[in-house]
């Protein structure tokens, strides 16, 4: 279970009380806040994407990518009870591969999107088949 009280920096207030203020690191080094009353789940869930990958990103670079070494990291702190955590250059430098689409040599926002979105229907479609 995620724990979205030390995964945010809120201001303040629980989001599991009635209202959240929340700050996130904006791409172009301003200070972001999103006021929620009552954040639902999908706010919290699509803050949690967020906060999780500018967690990880821009320790060895860009601010707004993943290095390959940022992406390892990201995949064996957060996915390492789906994925175990792996050892196996070869299998990750064909992840990295398949998630730079753009060929950067770097996983921007929405190519790490995309990868949770991919993991997100592998989990649904093993938890609702019948």
């Amino acid at each position: 279970m995620l724990d979205c009280e030390r995964t945010f920096t809120f201001q303040g207030v629980s989001p599991t009380k009635s209202s959240a203020h929340l700050w996130y690191p904006h791409p172009t080094d301003r200070q972001a806040t999103m006021t929620c009353n009552k954040p639902t789940d999908l706010q919290t869930g699509m803050c949690l994407l967020i906060s999780t990958f500018h967690k990880y990103s821009g320790k060895e670079g860009d601010k707004l990518t993943l290095s390959k070494g940022e992406l390892k990291d990201l995949l064996d702190n957060e996915l390492g009870d789906i994925f175990g955590k792996s050892q196996d250059k070869t299998k990750l430098d064909k992840i990295f591969k398949d998630l730079d689409a753009n060929a950067d040599g770097t996983v921007d926002f929405q190519e790490y999107v995309t990868l949770v979105a991919c993991i997100t229907m592998m989990c649904n479609d093993f938890f609702t088949k019948k």
